[in-house]
C-alpha cells in the first residue's frame, strides 16, 4: 500500500491502533485549547502539536536531537495544527461536537445525518480510473502486486 505522497506501508493493519492513538491525541489536544483566545490559539496549537510529534517521534526510537526533529516536522506541525484550528472553528458554529465514541454532527446541524445510522452511507460513483478505465491523467496504471 503507498500513502500518499510516503514509501510503500507494508501490513498496514498493524498501524490502525497507532493511527486511532494519534487522531484521538491530537483531537484532546485541539479541545483543551478551544476555549482559548482566537488571537493566541494557533500558535498555541501549533506549539502543542510541536510537542506531541517530537514526543512521539523520540517514543518510536528516532535519535536526532529535539531541534533537528522539530525542524524535519515543521511542515506536518504546521499543517496538523492549522487543520485542529479549523475544526475548532467548525465546532464553534455548531457543527460536529464530540459525543461519547467519536465525533459527530449537532441534531439539526447542516452536518447532522439525514438517514438512520443502521443505513448505509451514500457512495460517489468509482471513477474510471479506479475500475482500469482512462481518466483525465490517461490510462490507469496498477502498482506492482495489484
Amino acid at each position: 500500500m503507498y500513502l500518499t505522497h510516503y514509501c510503500r506501508v507494508e501490513h498496514p493493519e498493524r498501524l490502525v491502533g497507532d493511527l486511532r492513538h494519534s487522531i484521538r491525541a491530537l483531537a484532546d489536544l485541539a479541545l483543551a485549547h478551544e476555549h482559548r483566545p482566537l488571537a493566541e490559539r494557533e500558535a498555541q496549537l501549533r506549539a502543542a502539536v510541536g510537542d506531541l510529534l517530537a514526543t512521539d517521534a523520540k517514543a518510536h526510537g528516532c535519535t536526532l536531537d529535539e531541534a533537528r526533529i522539530r525542524e524535519l516536522l515543521s511542515v506536518d506541525t504546521a499543517l496538523n495544527a492549522q487543520g485542529l484550528e479549523v475544526w475548532l472553528r467548525r465546532r464553534a458554529r455548531g457543527r460536529p461536537h464530540r459525543r461519547k465514541g467519536g465525533y459527530t454532527a449537532r441534531p439539526g446541524s447542516a452536518c447532522a445525518p439525514t438517514r438512520p445510522h443502521h443505513e448505509a452511507p451514500h457512495r460517489r460513483p468509482a471513477h474510471p480510473r479506479d475500475q482500469g478505465g482512462s481518466g483525465p491523467a490517461g490510462p490507469a496504471r496498477r502498482l506492482p502486486g495489484q
